[in-house]
């Protein structure tokens, strides 16, 4: 029986789509207002031009930020941590605090059949809303890592 996604380790497996869960470990949101939003896509852009890549899809609720990756030559464990390193720093700063604050990234292996399913659930409306790569379809200078190309020539 296929699964629709499969809990993976920190492998690398260059053109595989994954599913990566960033989520604080102080009960605390990843991201309070408007700055904290700024410096979290600042992040995954400096991410993405070190590491190589392509983002998918992104949402980012108050307590946690969920990608669907493809990354291109760094694992995507290793991707996050750039991301969570980057950004803690900023947090530590701002929030007068010391420590990473994050949990281990968790990673998912995502059959490629599921990327229309997956994007279509990341931008599905939330109560308590967030942000999420929606702009990027819009207005593809606020994003401009989302491809957002591809997402919308597959759905149609």
């Amino acid at each position: 029986m296929k699964t629709r996604r499969g809990r993976v380790g920190a492998v690398d497996k260059p053109a595989e789509l994954f599913h990566v869960v960033l989520r604080g470990c102080r009960g605390e949101p990843l991201v309070r207002d408007e700055e904290d939003r700024h410096k979290m896509i600042g992040s995954i852009e400096s991410m993405l031009f070190w590491c190589g890549g392509r983002v998918f899809g992104c949402r980012c609720q108050s307590d946690r930020l969920d990608l669907l990756l493809e990354p291109a030559r760094v694992s995507p464990g290793g991707m996050m941590r750039y991301v969570t390193g980057s950004y803690a720093l900023y947090l530590n700063r701002a929030r007068g605090r010391t420590g990473q604050g994050f949990r281990p990234p968790q990673v998912y292996l995502l059959q490629r059949a599921f990327r229309t399913e997956f994007v279509l659930w990341l931008h599905r409306p939330l109560a308590g809303a967030g942000w999420s790569a929606d702009a990027a379809y819009v207005e593809p200078q606020r994003m401009p890592w989302v491809d957002a190309e591809s997402v919308l020539e597959e759905l149609g």
